[in-house]
């Protein structure tokens, strides 16, 4: 894989998904990540063909006509989240393109099993590089679906619980650490020296900050486009509050837009806020059963996934995309992560709001132009440096604390396998849990 020239040699990877993983830096508690298992993904039952309908993101970015120009062959990109699920998955498994790492200790039920949840992060992953035939074609013959970059390669942490948040007070168990973000941060930066970062979560309140802040920072100042969800209304006790890590320095922060091709008012607002993406109503994967010969009348679907959580990876996708592109041109150096923002602001398409729309910033994403370099004028001033942007450097000592670290998606519409297959939400990852509740 070509990269930037600052960027040392990608380390050598485990080729199967099980393998054993040797040397690997040290985290928090001085262990290293395991393999993530992800058969111990709780399963749902596989969507019926006749509830399948295609995925309308797909339609409205012009996919079919960007994948002519790049699939997001070579590059590397790090989903932080809760599991992800190949298990049973033709989109997902095989090759060893998808694989992960688990960032949490285990933690056995009475029975001696041990089960994740892997929900929001197989909808995350999925959106970004669910695969398509050799071909090229849809997997499944009942949906056009597959992710942005169908041909990236994934490496997935589980770093967070839960994909909804907890009734009541959350148990010991249930309670988010944001050490293992952290942790993933670190991980995908000095030893898988992944290309795009995507963090579909978001921080309102954790004396953590100024070491998520800082783990940000280095992924970006070697060369790692960082992208996060803006988070959702309600997620905050307040609404001015600031979303981390999407206010850090840096971080393109994504809103999400809904068919009719506005700003979503399920946004968290913010002044950081960099572009837009749809996130209503969109198809993703869901955990499907494991078997031995994955097909497509296995898979189970999520329907209705709606959130920022799930318009981020289709900014991450692009961004993958836009690497792969720019690498074919022999111009590796050239596109830093301040130049991949200002390239994706510059082409987006305006929502008719002076900029920054409060929701989606300087538009919704189009990855044809900006694969193709068809750039309006540049936003005055557009470093990513200036007070304009609204970003937020808190110094790493203050430790000022969040409230709650929350996952940003909601998807309806995924037959839950241990509900006998009844329609059932699958996202909102939460941590110290402080939801509004209005």
């Amino acid at each position: 894989m070509k990269r930037w020239l600052w960027r040392v040699a990608s380390a050598a990877v485990a080729a199967s998904f099980f393998a054993a993983q040797a040397a690997v830096p040290a985290l928090a508690d001085g262990s290293g990540p395991l393999q993530f298992m992800s058969d111990r993904c709780a399963a749902q039952a596989p969507t019926p063909r006749e509830e399948l309908r295609n995925a309308w993101q797909l339609q409205r970015l012009q996919m079919d006509s960007v994948w002519t120009m790049a699939t997001g062959k070579g590059v590397k990109v790090a989903v932080i989240d809760t599991g992800s699920s190949t298990a049973g998955s033709p989109y997902l498994s095989g090759g060893g393109r998808v694989r992960g790492y688990n960032m949490i200790p285990d933690v056995r039920a009475e029975d001696g099993t041990i089960t994740y949840d892997c929900a929001h992060g197989t909808a995350v992953t999925s959106i970004i590089g669910a695969g398509r035939t050799e071909s090229g074609q849809a997997v499944h013959g009942a949906t056009n679906f597959s992710g942005i970059a169908p041909d990236a390669e994934i490496v997935t942490y589980r770093a967070l619980k839960n994909s909804t948040q907890p009734e009541g007070e959350p148990s010991e168990e249930e309670k988010e650490n944001l050490t293992y973000t952290i942790d993933a941060i670190r991980h995908a930066t000095d030893v898988e020296k992944v290309d795009v970062i995507n963090l579909s979560q978001a921080t309102f309140n954790d004396a953590k900050l100024g070491q998520l802040q800082e783990a940000v920072l280095d992924a970006i100042a070697k060369g790692i486009v960082v992208v996060a969800a803006a988070g959702n209304q309600g997620q905050a006790d307040s609404e001015t509050a600031s979303a981390f890590p999407a206010a850090i320095e840096g971080v393109i922060a994504v809103g999400m837009s809904n068919q009719q091709d506005s700003g979503d008012e399920m946004t968290h607002v913010g002044r950081y806020i960099s572009i837009g993406a749809p996130g209503r109503n969109l198809v993703a994967l869901a955990p499907s059963q494991p078997t031995q010969t994955p097909t497509a009348d296995n898979q189970a679907f999520a329907l209705e996934a709606s959130g920022t959580s799930y318009a981020a990876p289709i900014v991450s996708g692009v961004v993958a995309l836009m690497i792969e592109h720019n690498n074919n041109m022999g111009n590796p150096e050239d596109l830093t992560p301040a130049r991949v923002r200002d390239i994706l602001v510059r082409t987006a398409d305006p929502s008719g709001v002076r900029p920054p729309d409060p929701f989606i910033g300087y538009g919704i994403v189009n990855p044809l132009k900006a694969l193709t370099g068809t750039m309006g004028a540049s936003p005055t001033p557009m470093a990513v440096e200036t007070e304009s942007t609204g970003k937020i450097r808190v110094a790493p000592d203050e430790g000022t604390p969040l409230s709650s670290m929350v996952g940003l998606g909601v998807a309806i519409g995924a037959v839950i396998l241990v509900a006998l297959g009844v329609v059932a939400a699958i996202a909102i990852p939460a941590a110290v849990r402080r939801r509004a509740t209005d």
